[in-house]
């Protein structure tokens, strides 16, 4: 029986892991080896992947990493790999019981085929509602690659098309890594390009110009479960639009690079330079940063896409259109109000409230909430919320009068404990480090407009909690909450010592958020209990009594 090597890469995907074992565990072609690639996981994953093996120890090979994104990760585990065939698993997703099966039945039987695929089904992790019932068909149509020359073998199609590529580049054959069983020869060409978004898209176009034989079987194979967490979405609905410009630039970054990793032909160039012109100037420009308001950006990007399609109408239309728009937004009578950017992590979006904005008529707020950031990493070029680059962004495009700043959450309950332990360092050099950091910004900040900075929230989650996946994934931290919160509250009193001595309005929230005991009171605690976030209510009303006198 032929061999597959099931590469799982992971990370911080602790909640997923049973449902993914549970799902190779149930594969009935029974002869793999899994190659279990932790891509730096903070949460619970190896703990979890310890229990999950039993019984199973000899075909499986856990590896450890620094995070470096999910194509080093794969890539590390197709140099380990043993089998003649590699299968990919997105530690969040589901393979049906048959995919390895007639994957491997379709090589058997047709030894021309190097790498299958299948359709996938999306569904909402969330709710379990069915978001798209086979990513090979739109509104029940089938998708281009069905348009295809091809050798068809019942539900099998071996795609025999010179066309292959274009079709890739331009409208996409629908093939993931997900969905995927592919010849270990295919690796032994090249390995992925290592984008941490939109290498999978490269790989494929670069597997169709060596003359691999892909073929695609028109059935569901895997259960793809939308979340918040899917690194490449960029869906519309989402309404964090920085989140899905920075993923939407990574893919569009990644495409671009087509040219020094393949050779095209001439069609195939027009193609890539209309599909990047139309994804640059509708998905990027209008849907995205014209959407959030980053004016600049949209006409930047506009420009972009017309210069690789100049004669497209709808392009020309569109973008003079934004132009005016967003002339006579810059003189309209709302922007002699006095521009306030409210930039921090999640717990800004208090800021978002109508009922806290009704309070400060004068101001036009725009509110930039960035999950996760902390200044332990606000230096970090490769941080993964790149909280920096999007609030410099911010504050160019926006050009503030005046800008609030809150951060430090994270850092005080959870990084800076854990940097210390890691780095066997003090947590006193760690917060020293963080609040450097943190002065560091603040500095930048004054150059551009007055600045405002908050306290930092003091810690909400409790000894031995468990629940919530923020909770959980810091249950590595020995310390308690009591401990946590004397930290957060000796951070802010280090940045309001710099904001006095540096003419920086600061706001300490401590003496009014802290309960008898020395943790933050009840009365802030969020109805929700798997929220962590203050109660918004009681949160906003705190806030405008302080703002009230400095605004």
């Amino acid at each position: 029986m032929d061999l597959v090597s099931i590469i799982l890469p992971t990370y911080n995907r602790q909640k997923f892991l049973a449902q993914a074992f549970a799902s190779i565990r149930a594969q009935l072609h029974t002869h793999w080896e899994l190659i279990i690639v932790d891509d730096g996981s903070s949460d619970d994953s190896a703990e979890l992947i310890s229990a999950l093996v039993e019984g199973i120890e000899d075909k499986v090979r856990f590896i450890q990493q620094e995070n470096q994104g999910p194509a080093v990760a794969r890539n590390t585990g197709i140099k380990l790999a043993k089998g003649d065939y590699i299968a990919f698993f997105d530690s969040d997703d589901e393979w049906l019981a048959h995919h390895l099966s007639d994957s491997i039945v379709a090589f058997t039987k047709h030894p021309e085929i190097s790498w299958v695929y299948a359709a996938c089904k999306r569904i909402d992790f969330s709710t379990q509602e069915v978001v798209l019932e086979s990513t090979f068909y739109t509104n029940n149509k089938p998708n281009p690659l069905f348009n295809l020359k091809a050798k068809i073998d019942g539900n099998l199609h071996i795609i025999q098309d010179k066309n292959a590529a274009c079709c890739q580049i331009f409208d996409g054959i629908d093939s993931g890594l997900q969905n995927s069983v592919i010849k270990k020869a295919v690796f032994d060409e090249f390995l992925l390009p290592e984008y941490r978004i939109g290498e999978d898209r490269l790989f494929i176009l670069m597997a169709l110009k060596a003359n691999f034989t892909l073929a695609f079987i028109d059935n569901i194979h895997v259960l793809y479960n939308v979340h918040d967490e899917n690194i490449s979405d960029t869906s519309a609905g989402d309404e964090r639009f920085d989140r899905r410009i920075v993923a939407m630039q990574r893919l569009l970054e990644s495409y671009e690079q087509a040219n020094n990793y393949v050779h095209l032909n001439n069609k195939e160039k027009k193609a890539l330079n209309t599909r990047l012109a139309l994804d640059y100037f509708w998905k990027l420009g209008y849907s995205l940063q014209q959407q959030a308001g980053y004016y600049d950006d949209a006409i930047a990007t506009y420009k972009k896409a017309i210069k690789l399609c100049p004669l497209s109408y709808k392009f020309w239309k569109t973008y003079l259109s934004a132009l005016l728009k967003y002339k006579f937004k810059q003189y309209s009578p709302e922007s002699n109000k006095t521009k306030l950017l409210v930039l921090g992590d999640s717990h800004t979006e208090t800021f978002r409230l109508k009922a806290l904005q009704r309070y400060f008529p004068q101001y036009i707020f725009k509110v930039v909430p960035v999950g996760g950031a902390t200044v332990s990493g606000i230096q970090n070029p490769n941080s993964k919320t790149q909280a920096l680059p999007i609030f410099e962004k911010n504050i160019t495009e926006f050009s503030p009068d005046k800008v609030i700043i809150q951060l430090g959450e994270v850092d005080t309950g959870f990084v800076i404990w854990y940097r210390a332990e890691k780095y066997q360092v003090s947590v006193d050099k760690m917060l020293i480090q963080a609040v450097e950091n943190y002065t560091n910004l603040l500095s930048k900040l004054t150059n551009s407009a007055q600045v405002i900075c908050i306290s930092t929230v003091l810690p909400t989650i409790k000894d031995k909690q468990s629940w919530g996946e923020i909770a959980n994934a810091r249950k590595e931290i020995k310390a308690t909450q009591l401990e946590r919160t004397e930290l957060t509250l000796k951070f802010n009193q280090r940045i309001q010592e710099y904001c006095l001595t540096h003419d920086i309005d600061f706001i300490s929230l401590d003496l009014e958020s802290l309960a008898e005991n020395g943790i933050v009171s009840d009365k802030l605690m969020h109805s929700d209990p798997n929220d962590h976030h203050y109660n918004q209510a009681v949160y906003s009303s705190m806030l405008v009594k302080y703002l009230m006198p400095i605004l």
